[in-house]
């Protein structure tokens, strides 16, 4: 007697971090932080502002690449992506004399957006494929069936 060989099918998988409208926010994120900046908020306003984005914004928009399901993971790998990034943007602007702190969030806040769009394409292309492929499986069936029901190719023939 053989022991039946059970196939797991891996559950299908989404696309790494948020949703549109939870990148939408992290996107805006670093723009209020800007704004709250630029107009001179009280000091208090402007630290958990700063901070809060600074440590945790460009990390969220690097990790949404990744396939990770831990959320603390996830967390903790988005706050070390921050800082690092924060850290990097920042002697980059020091080596080439011109740092000052609201260049800094500016950039950051620049480089979170378009991380969020990127990755928010690259999931709507995901889902316009897979719609894709879902109409042409159900109007022209499995491959063998479209090239049963397509005609022969004529050869070309080479008109000198």
């Amino acid at each position: 007697m053989s022991a039946a060989r059970v196939q797991q099918v891996p559950a299908p998988r989404r696309a790494g971090g948020a949703p549109l409208p939870l990148g939408l926010l992290l996107a805006l994120s670093g723009w209020v932080a800007v704004a709250i900046v630029a107009s001179h908020a009280p000091v208090p306003l402007r630290t958990i502002a700063v901070f809060g984005f600074s440590a945790s914004g460009p990390g969220l928009a690097l990790t949404a690449f990744l396939e990770r399901r831990d959320r603390l993971e996830r967390f903790v790998l988005a706050v070390a992506l921050s800082l690092s990034v924060a850290s990097l943007v920042s002697e980059a602007f020091a080596l080439a004399h011109r740092f000052t702190a609201p260049t800094t969030l500016v950039t950051l806040a620049a480089l979170t957006t378009v991380l969020v769009a990127v990755h928010a394409r690259a999931r709507l292309a995901g889902v316009l494929r897979r719609v894709g492929q879902l109409l042409a499986r159900a109007f022209l069936g499995n491959e063998e069936e479209r090239k049963a029901a397509m005609p022969p190719r004529p050869d070309k023939e080479v008109v000198a």
